[in-house]
């Protein structure tokens, strides 16, 4: 719902905006809006998320997914968390499409603890909690990853 601490990655589809509003929809809308990098080293923008305003309990874990789509073959993104002034990363994928094409790749990281201490989430590292992604492009200038959408759920017991 709004700017994380790290806003690297360098285009977004639309012009003006905010790169949080481009991957912050509900049900993904693929070349609606999106990010884009093209650099050979990863960038990486992380979003706030709304404080919870329901549930209470146990955290069983914290999953964040990640909508993107490629061209070329050296391509690579991951998942991004960040909490307790650190980033955490899911593992390394290589999507590939052609331009256009309605096929983005979905991927997602779960973790069952906080990562930085090692124990179970709390509901306030839940409300500090920033999602994000990490963009490469192995080809640099061309070609380019894109993501068009970061989500996250949070799984609990009453």
């Amino acid at each position: 719902n709004a700017v994380g601490t790290y806003t690297q990655i360098s285009t977004q589809s639309g012009g003006a905006g905010a790169h949080w509003d481009k991957v912050g929809e509900t049900v993904a809308d693929n070349w609606t809006s999106y990010v884009q990098e093209s650099s050979s080293s990863y960038k990486v923008d992380t979003y706030n998320i709304a404080n919870h305003s329901e549930g209470s309990g146990i955290i069983n874990h914290v999953k964040v997914f990640i909508n993107v789509a490629a061209q070329g073959v050296s391509i690579k993104s991951k998942v991004a968390i960040y909490t307790h002034n650190n980033l955490y990363y899911g593992d390394e994928k290589s999507p590939y499409t052609d331009f256009g094409a309605d096929t983005f790749d979905s991927y997602s990281k779960q973790w069952d603890t906080n990562p930085n201490i090692g124990q179970a989430w709390t509901w306030q590292e839940i409300d500090d909690l920033e999602v994000g992604v990490a963009l490469c492009n192995g080809e640099t200038p061309w070609p380019n990853i894109f993501c068009t959408q970061v989500y996250v759920e949070v799984n609990y017991t009453p």
